[in-house]
């Protein structure tokens, strides 16, 4: 991944808990800044966008070919003052929390390539393939965050893809760090090798009982080189081993589709 700094601001997305901002980098390309700091945990940092970075890398690995590009987009001082001067005087909500994510997030961010002349994914058409290998990975990473009126696959008019996108609120929508982190560790983590983790909106909810396990298996060594390529300043770093352990232990487990 390369690490750009961010040359123009246009604007806050109206979507997403994160409260994301659409920027364009020192490449010329536009991305979706996904910031260090982002509300999605009160008192952590860095978390969302660890777990996002790590999906894309995986899926990556995995073979899946419908999702964005990701690069670090670095957030500095000079592009700090930047923000302040376009969102300072703002009394749009959602510009001000995106100014105070910002604050807080000095360094390395995460950026996703914007996907041109898209628009939310909204219908029944998606391949049998596509959808084994969304739930599959869903399920490696406790991810259910995936509903039909929150699909998280955009649909591009250019290339008539669909994509897969964010990632942030992954691993049990981020509270397994709690878990993770916490005096009892030891005896709480082996409950996540099998959690079942789909919500009953999950867009992909009837397809669960007859879903396909792929085939291809990772190994702890292979997500730790993954997260070994994850910038090191980011806080979860200090959890790579449970991290690993526990996404190793779900990829082809049959018992995460089952309630």
């Amino acid at each position: 991944m390369n690490k750009l700094y961010i040359n123009e601001i246009k604007e806050v997305t109206s979507y997403g808990n994160s409260h994301p901002i659409i920027v364009k980098a020192e490449d010329n390309n536009t991305y979706v800044l996904k910031t260090r700091a982002d509300g999605t945990l009160a008192d952590k940092v860095d978390y969302g966008i660890f777990m996002e970075t790590l999906s894309y890398k995986l899926l990556q690995k995995f073979g899946f070919k419908n999702i964005p590009d990701i690069e670090y987009l670095i957030i500095d001082d000079d592009f700090i003052e930047d923000a302040e001067f376009k969102f300072g005087k703002s009394t749009n909500d959602r510009e001000q929390v995106a100014l105070a994510n910002i604050k807080s997030s000095k360094g390395l961010n995460l950026g996703v390539k914007w996907i041109d002349n898209s628009e939310k994914y909204i219908g029944n058409d998606l391949s049998n393939q596509f959808k084994k290998e969304t739930i599959n990975y869903d399920g490696y990473i406790m991810n259910s965050d995936r509903n039909k009126s929150n699909p998280n696959i955009l649909y591009c008019r250019d290339d008539r893809k669909k994509y897969l996108i964010d990632f942030g609120g992954a691993f049990e929508m981020l509270m397994a760090f709690y878990v993770i982190e916490s005096d009892i560790a030891l005896f709480e983590i082996s409950k996540y090798y099998d959690k079942f983790c789909f919500d009953n909106d999950y867009i992909f909810k009837n397809e669960l009982d007859t879903v396909r396990i792929m085939k291809n298996k990772i190994t702890v060594d292979e997500i730790l080189e993954l997260i070994s390529e994850l910038t090191s300043e980011w806080e979860p770093q200090k959890l790579k081993d449970e991290i690993a352990y526990i996404i190793s232990q779900r990829v082809g487990n049959k018992e995460i589709f089952k309630k």
